[in-house]
């Protein structure tokens, strides 16, 4: 006849064997809550070797915090009279675990109940180690809290659309109130759906094909009317997004308000053209006065002598290829921050220039061409930043050819050298 007392040590025996091969870690509690076994993972997780949990109240394993609510659980645990329902693993829960050092752990824990006999229970507790999770949920959330501050700060949109690419979200920051409306005309709608919108360096048929085939975009500018009458100015930049499966799910991206620096820079090309059109007049004044020039015929000491391009295309040719020299080798100066030598070469051009009586019309031509030959073969960003350049390279140009004429204009070198007698009849 087989006692009670066999079945109890035959269950336990099943039950160490049971907590050895378990992935997770694992303790049995009896009706003292004391723990009777454990395994080599649940060890590790606390601190203690398997010999001394064996012994411990589980009270000494949770924190003080928790203590009260865990053991009031195990209870609950134990008393349920279904004995079905009690054998069922009753669902994790959060708890704060104490490591031997007297660390706090985080840990997730769930009840099963193992009924060794009639009157024996044990409490099994499968334990969770949820350390690395939090971490990393914090990480998290401290990214996301540092992106809304940043957010915050910034004077762009961040936006993201749904996969019909109507807005679904657009970044909330402190802006005045016409821009702060200009937000709200965005959501819920395409982007060529929403009023006062209107590009500039794009036109809407590009932008719905590029979209069309869940292509990126850059930096497309646009401006948009608000409704205090303001224009502001911006760029528009996003991403495709895809889910997991490649499906396409719409496009995220930032506007940045570039009003500022478009003022700026009307600013600073009328004042550009300002000066060319101030050196232009004094190159002319100067070539009209010079001695050398009163013996021209009216006409051409009014309006200046034929343009070298056509009275000697070849040495205008000449001249194109070393300006355009001059502007390869000044891009390659200001992004490498580099000597190479252009501001002598430009002195020596301009001194060139001068022996052959070019006047602001040349020097426009050459400029204009140089510009036109170039951009062809290169990326736009590059092409950008060449023109960029060329407007100070051209402006240099033309302040070196004055100060050419000057110095014979007002008497310190005599005649203007004549490098015309060069040029076939």
């Amino acid at each position: 006849m087989i006692e009670n007392k066999d079945i109890a040590e035959g269950a336990q025996r099943c039950l160490g064997l049971l907590l050895a091969a378990s992935p997770q870690a694992m303790l049995a509690v009896d009706r003292a809550h004391v723990i009777c076994m454990g395994n080599q993972i649940a060890s590790d997780i606390f601190g203690h070797d398997l010999d001394s949990l064996s012994g411990l109240s589980i009270g000494d394993l949770i924190s003080a915090r928790d203590r009260h609510a865990f053991l009031a659980r195990l209870l609950a645990a134990e008393h349920q009279a279904d004995p079905q329902a009690s054998s069922q693993l009753l669902g994790f829960r959060p708890v704060l675990g104490l490591g031997r050092t007297g660390s706090v752990i985080p840990l997730e824990i769930g009840l099963s109940i193992i009924e060794c006999s009639d009157e024996d229970r044990i409490i099994v507790l499968t334990v969770n180690d949820v350390r690395e999770r939090r971490a990393a949920e914090d990480r998290i959330r401290v990214s996301e809290e540092r992106f809304r501050r940043l957010t915050a700060l910034s004077t762009d949109f961040f936006w993201e659309t749904d996969d019909q690419l109507r807005f679904s979200f657009v970044s909330q920051r402190d802006f005045a109130e016409s821009v702060r409306k200009l937000r709200d005309r965005f959501l819920r709608r395409r982007f060529w759906e929403v009023e006062g919108v209107r590009p500039v360096s794009f036109t809407w048929q590009e932008f719905q094909s590029l979209t069309r085939e869940h292509r990126p975009f850059r930096l497309h500018t646009y401006s948009a009317t608000l409704d205090d009458g303001q224009t502001r100015h911006y760029t528009v930049s996003g991403e495709p997004i895809f889910d997991p499966s490649g499906h396409f799910i719409g496009y995220r991206g930032v506007v940045a308000d570039i009003t500022d620096a478009e003022s700026a820079r009307q600013e600073a090309l009328e004042r550009e053209q300002a000066q060319v059109k101030a050196l232009r007049e004094e190159l002319e004044r100067l070539r009209g006065g010079a001695d050398n020039w009163s013996r021209l015929p009216v006409g051409e000491a009014l309006y200046g002598t034929r343009a070298i391009s056509s009275s000697a295309p070849e040495e205008f040719d000449k001249l194109l290829v070393r300006y355009r020299g001059i502007l390869d080798t000044g891009l390659e100066a200001r992004v490498l921050k580099i000597d190479t030598g252009a501001d002598e070469k430009l002195r020596v051009l301009a001194e060139d220039l001068g022996t052959w009586h070019a006047g602001a019309r040349d020097v426009i031509e050459i400029h204009q061409r140089a510009i036109a030959t170039a951009t062809d073969s290169l990326s736009p960003l590059k092409a950008k930043a060449l023109v960029e350049e060329g407007r100070y390279v051209v402006l240099e140009l033309m302040g070196r050819l004055l100060m050419f004429y000057r110095r014979y204009f007002t008497g310190m070198r005599g005649s203007v050298p004549d490098a015309r007698s060069k040029r076939p009849h």
